[in-house]
C-alpha cells in the first residue's frame, strides 16, 4: 500500500508539473493560441513591457479592471490598498477590482520612477496581508493577476513578477523552481545529488511540491515547511556557506525574523515560535521552467531571451516567437524588435514558450 501511495504521489506531481508549465497536457504537443499581445516599448528612461489593454494617455497613472472576487460591503475599505503609485480598490458590488499603477507616461516621470521599487514592495506586503485576511477567494492569485496586467519596466520583470529584489531574503512565489544540489568528488568524478521543488499556490499562500530527486542524498523541504504559507529563502553567498529557508503565516512576524536573520544568518538567533527556520545543506538555485522549441528547460531566474538564444546558437532574431502564459489559461504573444538588443530586454518568466524556427 505504501509503495502504491508513493507511486500515485509521483504521478500526481508529474501531472502538476506538466500542467503548470505547459498550460495543459495537450499544450506540450501543440502551441497554444495567443489571445492578446504584450509589447516591448522603448522610452528614453525605460524599455517597458506594455499589455495590449494599457492606456497610451499622458496621465501618469492608469486604471485596470481585474476580476479578483467579491467582497462583503462591510470589508470593502479594509480590503482596499491605498497608495500614490500602486493602489487597489475593492468593489462595492460585483467582483471587479480597480488597480491604479504607472502608465507609459508615468514610467517617464522621475517622481514616480525614483520611488517605484519601494512602493511596489510595500504594496505587495499589503496585498499579502489582505490575502491572509481572506479578501480574495481560494484559487485566486492576486499578485500574479496584478503583475501581468500592469505596464512595467522590461528589465525589472523579476521584481514585478516575483518580488525578487536581490536583497538577502527572497520571497518564494508560485512559478519558481527551487533546486538544491550537493557535489561530492568520488575519485576524479564529481557526483551531483539534487532535489527539485515547484513553488505552487495554496489556500494559505505557497507550498513546495517535490518533483524529482537524483542521487543518494535526500532533502525534504516540502515536509519541513508544510503548514507555513509565507516562505523566504536566504541564498548562500561569499559570506555564508549555507542557505536558510524560513516560513511563517503572519507577515509581521516573518518580517521580524527576516531582520534578525539578515543580521545574524543563524536560525538559532530567532526567538519566534511562529517561525520555522531550516538550514539547507547544499547549493540552492532559483530557476524558471521555459520551453524552447518544445523542449522543457530550466533557466536561472532573471535569464533574458537574448542570452538564451546565444546558448542555442540562434541569431535570426526576427524568426523568434515568445508566448507567455497568463492567468486563467490565457496566452499572450510577446512582441519585441527582431534584434539581439531587443531580445535581451525580454526577461523570461515561468511557463514561457520560445520558438526559434
Amino acid at each position: 500500500m505504501r509503495h502504491r501511495n508513493d507511486l500515485l504521489r509521483r504521478r500526481s506531481l508529474l501531472v502538476l508539473f506538466a500542467v503548470m508549465f505547459c498550460g495543459a497536457l495537450a499544450g506540450c504537443r501543440h502551441a497554444p493560441q495567443a489571445t492578446s499581445v504584450i509589447r516591448l516599448q522603448h522610452l528614453e528612461m525605460y524599455p517597458l513591457l506594455q499589455p495590449e489593454h494599457a492606456s497610451d494617455s499622458r496621465e501618469t497613472l492608469e486604471q485596470t479592471q481585474l476580476r479578483l472576487g467579491r467582497v462583503k460591503a462591510s470589508r470593502v475599505e479594509a480590503c482596499s490598498i491605498a497608495g500614490t503609485t500602486f493602489s487597489l480598490a475593492a468593489p462595492v458590488a460585483g467582483a471587479v477590482w480597480t488597480l491604479r499603477s504607472p502608465s507609459m507616461a508615468g514610467w517617464d516621470d522621475a517622481s514616480i520612477t525614483s520611488n517605484a521599487r519601494a512602493a511596489w514592495i510595500a504594496f505587495v506586503r499589503e496585498l499579502d496581508v489582505r490575502r491572509l485576511a481572506g479578501c480574495f477567494p481560494r484559487g485566486v492569485e492576486p499578485l500574479r493577476l496584478i503583475a501581468e496586467s500592469m505596464t512595467t519596466p522590461a528589465d525589472e520583470a523579476t521584481l514585478y513578477r516575483y518580488v525578487f529584489t536581490g536583497d538577502a531574503a527572497t520571497v518564494l512565489v508560485p512559478g519558481m523552481l527551487l533546486v538544491v544540489e550537493h557535489v561530492e568528488a568520488h575519485g576524479n568524478v564529481p557526483v551531483v545529488d539534487s532535489t527539485r521543488y515547484v513553488v505552487a499556490a495554496s489556500g494559505r499562500g505557497v507550498l513546495f511540491h517535490r518533483t524529482s530527486t537524483k542521487g543518494a542524498r535526500r532533502w525534504h523541504l516540502d515536509d519541513a515547511m508544510r503548514g507555513y504559507g509565507d516562505l523566504r529563502v536566504f541564498l548562500q553567498n561569499a559570506t555564508y556557506r549555507d542557505s536558510l529557508l524560513v516560513g511563517a503565516n503572519d507577515p509581521v512576524v516573518l518580517d521580524r525574523a527576516v531582520v534578525a536573520l539578515t543580521e545574524h544568518h543563524d536560525c538559532a538567533a530567532l526567538h519566534e515560535p511562529q517561525v520555522r527556520c531550516v538550514v539547507v545543506d547544499g547549493a540552492v538555485s532559483l530557476m524558471v521552467a521555459v520551453r524552447v522549441d518544445g523542449k522543457l528547460t530550466e533557466q536561472p531566474l532573471g535569464m533574458n531571451l537574448g542570452a538564451l538564444l546565444d546558448g542555442h546558437h540562434v541569431s535570426e532574431y526576427a524568426k523568434v516567437q515568445v508566448l507567455r502564459r497568463l492567468s486563467g489559461g490565457r496566452w499572450a504573444r510577446v512582441e519585441f524588435p527582431g534584434t539581439r538588443a531587443g531580445a535581451s530586454r525580454v526577461v523570461l518568466v515561468d511557463g514561457d514558450l520560445v520558438t526559434t524556427r
